[in-house]
C-alpha cells in the first residue's frame, strides 16, 4: 500500500494490468475456511494515522510473522503439487512458493470510486485500469512478503525491522521496512510481492520472480550497515 492507504503497485505493473486485464472468480467456502486474511493487511491512510498508532499496528505485525508463516504454509500445502512444501526460510523454498503464487493470484473489476480515486492519484491524464487485486490476493501477497523477508533475515541476521516515520512524503512511511543494507536502501517487502502479483495478473511469467528477487537485495546485503537511515521511528 501506498502513503496514501492505496495499494502499493508499481507503474509498470499497473500499465501491464490495463493491457492485459484479467478476472478469476472468488475462491469457494472450504477456500476461505482454510486461509485467514491477515488482519495486519491493513488499509491503512498511513500518512493521516496518529504516529503511536502506527506503532501499535508495527507491534501486531512483528508479533505474529511466525503465525502468518504458517497460516501461509497450511494454505499452499492445500494444492496437491505443493504438498510437501516447508517454511524452511531458505531461498530455494522461493521457487515454489513462486510456482504456486501464479496459481492463486486474482482479480476482480474496480470500483467507480476505485478508478476515480486512482485517476486523481495520475500527475498526467490516462487511462486507469479497470481491475484490480482482491482482498484475499492482497493478504496472500503480504503473507508472502513477510516469508520473503523472514528468509532475507535468515541469511542476513543484521537486518531489521524498522518503522519509517520520518518525512511524510516517503514513500513507505508507516510501513514495516528492512533496514541494515550497506547502501542505506529500505526495503519494503510487502511492496515488493505486491508487484510480484500484479505482474502475474497481467499475464507476466513471474514464478522464478521471488527468488530473483531475493538473490538480488541479498547481494545488497553482505555487509552490515552501521551509519544513519535517514528515516527515524
Amino acid at each position: 500500500m501506498d502513503g496514501k492507504g492505496g495499494p502499493v503497485y508499481g507503474v509498470g505493473a499497473v500499465s501491464e494490468l490495463k493491457r492485459h486485464p484479467v478476472y478469476h472468480p472468488p475462491l469457494g467456502d472450504l477456500d476461505r475456511q482454510v486461509y485467514t486474511l491477515n488482519p495486519l493487511n491493513a488499509q491503512l491512510n498511513y500518512v493521516d494515522t496518529p504516529k503511536q498508532e502506527l506503532r501499535e499496528f508495527f507491534g501486531r505485525f512483528q508479533s505474529g510473522l511466525i503465525a502468518r508463516t504458517q497460516i501461509l504454509a497450511d494454505f499452499v500445502r492445500t494444492d496437491e503439487r505443493f504438498a510437501s512444501w516447508t517454511p524452511d526460510l531458505t531461498a530455494a523454498s522461493l521457487e515454489p512458493l513462486g510456482a504456486w503464487f501464479m496459481s492463486n493470484v486474482q482479480t476482480r473489476p474496480c470500483t467507480e470510486a476505485e478508478m476515480f480515486a486512482m485517476a486523481s492519484k495520475l500527475a498526467y491524464a490516462s487511462e486507469v485500469s479497470k481491475s484490480t487485486l482482491t482482498d484475499q490476493t492482497y493478504s496472500i501477497a503480504a503473507d508472502i512478503g513477510i516469508y520473503f523477508a523472514r528468509v532475507l533475515m535468515r541469511l542476513h541476521p543484521h537486518l531489521q525491522w524498522q518503522l519509517p516515520l520520518g518525512s511524510k512524503h516517503f514513500v513507505d512511511y508507516g510501513q514495516p521496512v528492512l533496514r541494515g543494507f550497506p547502501t542505506g536502501a529500505l526495503l519494503n517487502p510487502v511492496r515488493i510481492s505486491t508487484n510480484v502479483a500484479y505482474g502475474i495478473a497481467s499475464g507476466m511469467p513471474c514464478a522464478s520472480r521471488l527468488r530473483e528477487l531475493v538473490d538480488r537485495w541479498s547481494s545488497h546485503a553482505e555487509a552490515p550497515h552501521t551509519g544513519s537511515q535517514g528515516q527515524g521511528s
